[in-house]
């Protein structure tokens, strides 16, 4: 007598899983692109891209992902709840809500 022992469940859907986490990252970055949303959709969308990125590992373009706070993951945008200034080679990018600041550094040609 052959008994089956049941596949790994995780492993079923896990490539379906993946394509709509990828269909997800996609339409919450055009969210975030787009500069006439309102902040509280902005806002939803940022948090959920995060939350995607570290439950399924797919992450936003790093041009997305620098328009993010990931203190308090919320949508940085600049002149409203952001602050960019350029000095020294670098551009720092702080955020007026929990007041984090990220550095980023310049490409040189």
């Amino acid at each position: 007598m052959v008994i089956k022992l049941p596949k790994n469940r995780s492993n079923n859907n896990s490539g379906a899983r993946k394509q709509n986490a990828k269909k997800a990252v996609i339409f919450l970055s055009a969210i975030l692109e787009d500069s006439k949303s309102d902040l509280t959709i902005m806002n939803s969308a940022a948090r959920s891209l995060v939350r995607m990125g570290k439950k399924h590992g797919i992450r936003p373009s790093s041009h997305i992902y620098k328009k993010i706070c990931r203190t308090c993951e919320s949508a940085l945008i600049p002149g409203y709840n952001a602050r960019v200034r350029f000095s020294k080679g670098f551009i720092t990018n702080t955020c007026k809500i929990c007041n984090n600041t990220y550095r980023l550094k310049l490409k040189t040609t």
